[in-house]
């Protein structure tokens, strides 16, 4: 019995040798790596994929490419990315989107948000800015709520299209004020020129396409859904500030990798991305655009995660919000 059992000790060394020598003769990387962007070229969230990739590359070793794979409210994308092989060489640019309202609204996913995926690392948090048309004459949330009561369904809100972030803010919006609003949904990005075409009244916008109207008088500012104020428009209340602290809501983007990923490949991975995005140039692109930089480790991410899920599956309960909308 002894003599077993020493001759089974001998043989689970030798396998582990074998298995340390392997994994030396492979290191990771050892080809091009991918990152899957689930929206188009030219979106906000490719910039910033583009961005990370061009600070990884030279920190693994390895050409960093960029794939878009848009569809679906970006599902498409993220379920390439979720079925990929767990190796390191596919990692997923998703967003709240994605990972959070799509699963809260019942939409058909191709994946499971929890089950086929690791988070690395958060990328960015960026809250929305309420803007309202000058000729409303108000300057505060309290006055648009008054105005809202004095003239209900008479005050049109444009979104990026049902069950979408801006959408999903003013639903809350309309819930916790009491308020009847029009919801007027276009196309995504198209909530700018829909405020500048004078077609709606107000509505939730990012601040990068918001600030330089709100800076020329073109849009006033009323609100900030994060939990901070935004430096380029420090005057500016958050939702909490404002009275309504049920309005902090914002959309965040992070990276991710196939459920499986080996753990010496994500905390790798986890260690060159957080380093790329504290570079001084993606650091200071986020916050000109009003973004939070992310960076943080995959556990805390993953906790994120799971708590905005539990957050928007409570809002859409609260707000009756459908994709039919």
């Amino acid at each position: 019995m002894d003599r077993r059992r020493a001759m089974c000790s001998v043989l689970a060394l030798a396998v582990g040798a074998e298995a340390d020598v392997l994994q030396a003769a492979d290191p990771f990387p050892s080809k091009p790596v991918k990152i899957i962007v689930p929206f188009p070229a030219g979106s906000i969230t490719d910039v910033y994929a583009r961005r990370t990739a061009h600070h990884l590359a030279p920190a693994l070793g390895q050409p960093v490419i960029v794939e878009n794979r848009p569809g679906a409210s970006g599902t498409i994308g993220v379920a390439l990315g979720a079925k990929a092989k767990p190796d390191g060489y596919t990692i997923t640019l998703a967003t709240s989107s994605n990972l959070a309202i799509a699963p809260a609204v019942g939409m058909s996913l191709g994946f499971d948000p929890v089950h086929d995926l690791q988070p690395v690392t958060a990328l960015v948090r960026t809250p929305m800015v309420l803007v309202v048309q000058p000729s409303l004459n108000v300057r505060k949330l309290a006055e648009l709520v008054a105005l809202a009561k004095a003239r209900p369904g008479q005050l049109a809100y444009a979104s990026g299209g049902a069950a979408n972030t801006p959408h999903i803010a003013a639903e809350v919006l309309r819930h916790v004020a009491g308020i009847d609003l029009l919801h007027v949904p276009y196309n995504t990005g198209r909530i700018t020129a829909a405020m500048l075409g004078n077609e709606v009244q107000l509505g939730f916008d990012w601040p990068v396409t918001a600030i330089a109207h709100v800076r020329s008088g073109r849009f006033r500012a009323l609100l900030i859904t994060g939990p901070r104020r935004v430096p380029l428009l420090p005057d500016v209340p958050t939702a909490s500030e404002a009275g309504y602290p049920e309005l902090e809501i914002y959309g965040w983007a992070g990276y991710l990798v196939p459920k499986g990923t080996p753990r010496r490949i994500v905390v790798r991975l986890n260690t060159e991305l957080v380093k790329a995005l504290r570079s001084t140039q993606i650091k200071a692109a986020l916050e000109q655009e009003g973004g939070e930089l992310g960076g943080d480790s995959p556990e805390a991410f993953a906790a994120f995660i799971r708590a905005e899920q539990a957050k928007f599956a409570r809002i859409v309960q609260t707000t009756g919000i459908r994709l039919d909308q």
